[in-house]
């Protein structure tokens, strides 16, 4: 197995691991035993952070996943440019800080009349900006280095592992919630000291206070500027939603939002795992100018991405109804927000890595184009409708501005490269995905569980069957055919 197979493997174990996990934390226990004040809260307080460690550090990011393929030919330039990465990183988190604390009475007035909880914990949100900054880093120090399974276990599993901790502490009474909001940021510091302990033989080999040369930290710093830039534009649209409901609503609402959020989101788990393996891989291609292999690698990518993001997408919409039959009553508003945001992550998954091949080309300011015309686009959308339709309005305002970007990526990457990802085989995924859910649809009910089983199961067979006989993804039928020694 090659290290791409063998990392993406790793990774989409530990990142369904930590769906699993997240699942019963947020969708089962977060639920019932805090209010959905409580429950919003902490939302609001890990969406903050993390948008704000994204403008703060995707600069920074995106330079050591572009440059390091460069400088590592050397081992002194390597030391000197993870150096300069280290310092760069270590200015973007005071620059933030300071901002968040200038601003810091105009955020929590904007707060205080539909979510007074918030301000009272306004510190524990730039605290959680700290801590995640340094993961952000070191887990993308790690990233060029192609150990990329460890820190997804740290961050998907072993932190939601003591969140699910501290939730049934909170269950037993042993602690109540000021203890708990409290580490519930505590525990991503510890998760950190323990992925810098496993980084820090390899980051003190590379590390030295040398800094790469003026003429050559210049490019740096220029990609690193559109990065943020670019970066930034893009995960506002991931996660100020779940900030203007908050702000716009309430933080019930932004409960309902974010476990509504949540299911939908498994839909990624595929495309964020290749992507972690996959990008060292397009930044060196573009190196090489290889544009075959990166065509090859386009078109693999989206297949793959969307006949197994369509097939998660038709057991959670299948299954919608059973969904909101273990969730507390007060969630059910959530249903048609699952819908949008499933059909956003779908729509993004079926473009497989056109992001990354961006990002990573000549003409990576484009990125910075894209992605301020999608964050304008969310913005304004989300103004418009969340007073109309509340938080299905976030979730159309999401759709619509994924939609946008990804079309606006294709017909980038055709006319400036030639690169398409797809062919006839995307439409026969479709057209399978459309005959499941009908086979599914005249399905009797049963019981909860049961019908959640035969109906997953029933979708399962007759989905993957049918891409099998119709050869609609190369990689499944070799699959299939080496574990069950058939011909393909």
């Amino acid at each position: 197995m090659g290290i791409v197979a063998k990392q993406g493997l790793y990774n989409s174990i530990w990142q369904y691991l930590g769906i699993l996990l997240g699942y019963v934390n947020t969708v089962l226990l977060f639920p019932i035993f805090l209010a959905p004040e409580e429950f919003g809260l902490t939302r609001v307080i890990w969406s903050a952070a993390t948008l704000s460690t994204t403008f703060a550090l995707s600069g920074v990011q995106g330079a050591l996943l572009k440059f390091y393929p460069k400088f590592k030919q050397s081992q002194e330039n390597a030391k000197r440019f993870i150096a300069t990465t280290f310092i760069m990183m270590l200015v973007g988190l005071t620059l933030m800080l300071c901002l968040i604390f200038i601003f810091k009475p105009q955020i929590n007035d904007w707060f205080r009349d539909n979510s007074e909880l918030f301000p009272q914990y306004f510190e524990l949100m730039p605290l959680m900006f700290i801590y995640n900054g340094l993961f952000v880093y070191f887990e993308n120090y790690l990233r060029v280095h192609l150990r990329t399974s460890v820190p997804t276990f740290f961050r998907a599993v072993l932190l939601r592992l003591f969140w699910m901790l501290l939730i049934t502490l909170v269950y037993l009474k042993i602690i109540d919630f000021d203890v708990f909001i409290y580490w519930y940021v505590h525990v991503l510091g510890i998760t950190l000291i323990i992925l810098i302990g496993y980084a820090y033989p390899l980051f003190t080999k590379e590390f030295q206070f040398s800094f790469i040369p003026k003429k050559e930290f210049k490019p740096v710093l220029n990609f690193a500027f559109y990065a943020i830039l670019g970066a930034g534009s893009g995960y506002l649209a991931n996660y100020i939603d779940v900030i203007m409901v908050g702000g716009m609503i309430d933080l019930k609402s932004a409960a309902v939002y974010s476990v509504a959020f949540y299911i939908s989101s498994v839909i990624s788990v595929p495309l964020n795992a290749i992507s972690k393996v996959t990008t060292p891989i397009v930044s060196q291609l573009w190196k090489e100018n290889n544009i075959e292999k990166l065509n090859r690698l386009y078109k693999q990518t989206s297949n793959s991405m969307l006949l197994i993001s369509l097939w998660i997408f038709l057991g959670i919409w299948s299954n919608i109804d059973n969904l909101f039959q273990i969730l507390p009553p007060e969630y059910a508003e959530g249903k048609w927000v699952i819908l949008f945001i499933a059909l956003a992550k779908l729509y993004d998954a079926s473009f497989g890595i056109n992001a990354q091949i961006i990002q990573f080309s000549e003409k990576f300011r484009w990125m910075l184009y894209f992605n301020v015309v999608m964050a304008v686009v969310v913005l304004i959308t989300n103004i418009m409708l969340i007073p109309v339709w509340g938080v299905t309005g976030a979730a159309f305002a999401t759709f619509i501005s994924v939609l946008t970007l990804n079309t606006a990526r294709l017909i980038f990457l055709k006319m400036q490269y030639g690169l398409f990802p797809f062919s006839a085989n995307e439409l026969k995924i479709l057209i399978i995905g459309s005959i499941t859910f009908a086979v599914q649809y005249f399905l009797p009910q049963w019981s909860l569980i049961t019908d959640i089983i035969i109906r997953s199961g029933v979708i399962s067979v007759v989905y993957f069957v049918m891409a099998y006989l119709l050869k609609t993804t190369p990689e499944l039928n070799k699959f299939i055919a080496k574990h069950l020694n058939l011909k393909h």
